[in-house]
């Protein structure tokens, strides 16, 4: 073995400091071949590369010392075998800076700059497949504070080409002079290294176990940090969330965490975004491929770096440019209900990620029991402000109708009224304490009580759905109040009888007034106010209803007035209108309360006259009504004088038909006028 050539294949990153340590003779006798730098971006075609020439040096029969940088996690099944000695930094960074030096100032936010970089700057920053030159410029930008060129002095610094690409980021460029010594002694270590492989472990090897061994104690510390911190004080989801990914960011190194939680549905494919640490990456979200990551990270089953990924996984690494940064993507379970995941993106010490990993149940675990806290108290509060929401907007729809509102327990009585209820009876809650359905019967107008009780019966038998009707309640005023009752059952005992019911109370006072208004409209004269003729048939079957079972006389009068034309043309309408008021007054008050006067035409009347004992009652009832219908109006200083014909039929003495009695009072109201006007006349005569 210790007779076989060996050819070193490095990342182009390397080149410069590569030939000068082997100008200078400062490395172990080795070829150099190099492999692009760009190709860290196309992982595929990477592998391709580095495996073709691995392939060509083995067969060579040459041992290959493989330096591997940024691209390590992506070729490390390539690198791997017995001829073959790796050297497989996290980053490029790590081989001149070591490793602590490199991790603080990627914490502080540097963008590393190496000399092979800056020829093609813009092919190798710009380069990110799927994101646009100014959006790639926009996540450099924000995801990092300042580029830092190493000068590692085999090359002078290129000043303008710094500036140029500074300016065209946005970010200050800062030049750090690092020497080669670190890069000799770890070449040089590597191929110590593959010597001792050949045989037992070495103290370095039991050291580097026992690192790792403190790396993975260390982790969990971070772990429990994580859930102290977050348990001391949950806050709500928001704060929650934004306190997990500030830990997870601190424990992983990451330059950027992204914590995300199914939808309500469950979809991935939509995932809600609860984090996004530094929150200022917000803007990357815009990209349709990175949502993909984040909805596909929302399937993977167990914590994953994605360093080495599937076919699938490296179209996505591809088209995200995430070869510069493995992706850490941790699941999150509360029992087998999947409820999220963590990305964590960014430089990363791969080391540290392994130790990380292995304690992933107890990470992934407390995290997502804190998540799934967090999600409840959230759906929780959800909940409670959206029921909060109903009640004020029930109550102001309530208020806004004019809506009072009653719960009764019908079994013991118990009964619970809003304001409004006792608003509309004059009362206020106070006045109406201690307050039962006795509460309720005691405001009932009592003639009204049993069309509610049937109500009630018919609702609590099952023939009617609601509970519905329309009754009155005595108001403190002494007034009635119209109110429209309706409720429901909503709550029954075990032996099915009506345990709890709801309802309200309508004010419908101004609508029966109205309706009322109505029907008045609809049956009485509109200028006298005195009834119609339909009204007045309705009466005259009612009188001789009452004349049939008395055994008495009830006289029908037809009244027609005198005089009434000239005095129409010669005052006017408006005064025809108001003689006509006045008469209708004078008539009404000859008359008794059982007896009814109906304007019919235009200045015709119908009298009934209702209880009488001989003719003589309706003949004293026409002639006072004569007597005062005949004294002067006075209109706006004029005076108008009418008179009244009056023609009366009695029952049963002219007829007992109705028709008959009209159609012979009319009869003889004509042969009054005929005869002189002014006077009265009994049918027949």
């Amino acid at each position: 073995m210790a007779g076989k050539p060996m050819t070193a294949i490095a990342c182009s990153v390397f080149k410069p400091e590569l030939e000068d340590l082997a100008a200078r003779n400062a490395l172990p006798e080795f070829s150099i071949r190099f492999f692009d730098s760009c190709l860290h971006m196309n992982p595929s075609g990477l592998q391709e590369t580095l495996g073709k020439l691995i392939d060509e040096e083995r067969g060579f029969g040459s041992r290959i010392l493989v330096l591997l940088g940024d691209c390590a996690a992506d070729t490390a099944a390539l690198a791997e075998g017995p001829d073959i000695v790796r050297i497989a930094g996290a980053n490029c960074g790590e081989m001149f800076l070591g490793k602590e030096e490199h991790k603080a100032l990627v914490k502080d936010g540097a963008f590393l700059l190496f000399p092979e970089w800056l020829d093609r700057w813009r092919e190798i920053l710009l380069r990110f497949p799927g994101l646009d030159a100014d959006l790639s410029r926009s996540m450099i930008r924000d995801m990092h504070s300042r580029f830092v060129y190493l000068d590692t002095g085999v090359r002078p610094v290129p000043g303008e080409t710094l500036k140029e690409c500074g300016e065209y980021f946005g970010l200050p460029v800062d030049i750090l002079e690092v020497g080669l010594d670190l890069f000799v002694k770890e070449v040089h270590a590597a191929v110590g290294r593959f010597a001792a492989a050949q045989s037992a472990p070495t103290p370095d090897a039991e050291a580097a176990t026992s690192s790792t061994e403190r790396d993975r104690q260390a982790t969990a510390v971070m772990v429990l940090d994580i859930i102290t911190a977050v348990l001391k004080n949950p806050g709500d989801l928001s704060d929650t969330a934004r306190r997990l990914s500030q830990k997870i960011r601190e424990l992983t190194g990451a330059r950027l965490v992204i914590l995300a939680a199914l939808d309500p549905a469950g979809e991935s494919s939509s995932p809600r975004i609860l984090d996004v640490n530094p929150s200022r990456h917000e803007k990357l979200l815009e990209s349709d491929l990175l949502r993909w990551a984040i909805a596909k990270s929302l399937t993977i089953k167990q914590t994953t770096l994605l360093s080495n990924p599937t076919e699938e996984q490296k179209e996505a690494m591809r088209a995200l440019g995430l070869q510069f940064c493995p992706c850490l993507t941790i699941p999150l379970f509360s029992g087998r209900e999947r409820i999220g995941a963590i990305l964590s993106l960014g430089l990363m010490d791969t080391a540290f990620v392994g130790s990380f990993m292995e304690i992933e149940e107890v990470l992934s675990g407390a995290i997502s029991a804190i998540l799934k806290s967090a999600l409840l108290r959230e759906e929780r509060k959800k909940i409670i402000d959206e029921l909060a929401h109903d009640k004020q907007r029930l109550e102001s729809i309530l208020e806004g109708t004019n809506i009072g509102t009653w719960e009764w327990n019908v079994q013991t009585g118990e009964t619970i009224f809003n304001e409004r209820w006792a608003e509309m009876i004059g009362y206020t809650l106070a006045d109406l304490q201690p307050m039962s359905i006795e509460t309720w019967k005691k405001h009932l107008f009592p003639e009204d009580a049993a069309v509610s009780e049937k109500a009630l019966s018919m609702h609590f038998s099952g023939e009617f759905p609601f509970y519905d009707c329309e009754v009155r309640m005595i108001h403190r005023n002494g007034m009635l109040v119209w109110v429209h009752d309706r409720g429901k059952v909503r709550s029954w005992t075990a032996d099915r009888k009506p345990l709890m019911m709801y309802g309200t109370h309508e004010d419908i006072t101004g609508r029966k007034m109205y309706e009322e208004r109505i029907r008045h409209l609809a049956t009485h004269d509109a200028l006298t106010g005195l009834p119609g003729l339909r009204l007045a048939n309705e009466r005259l079957d009612w009188s001789l209803s009452l004349a049939r079972r008395n055994r008495n006389l009830a006289a029908v009068m037809f009244i027609d007035l005198d005089g009434f034309k000239s005095v129409n043309d010669r005052l006017g309408h408006e005064a025809g209108d108001f003689v006509l008021k006045t008469v209708a007054l004078r008539i009404q008050s000859c008359i008794r309360e059982t007896d009814t006067l109906a304007r019919v035409g235009g200045d015709e009347f119908f009298l009934i006259a209702t209880s009488l004992n001989t003719p003589s009652d309706a003949a004293e009832i026409a002639r006072k009504a004569i007597q005062e219908a005949s004294r002067p109006i006075l209109i706006d200083g004029k005076e108008a004088v009418v008179g009244l014909s009056v023609g009366i039929a009695l029952y049963p003495n002219d007829s007992q038909d109705k028709d008959d009695l009209i159609r012979l009072a009319d009869t003889a109201m004509y042969k009054v006028k005929a005869s002189g006007k002014n006077s009265f006349g009994f049918a027949g005569k």
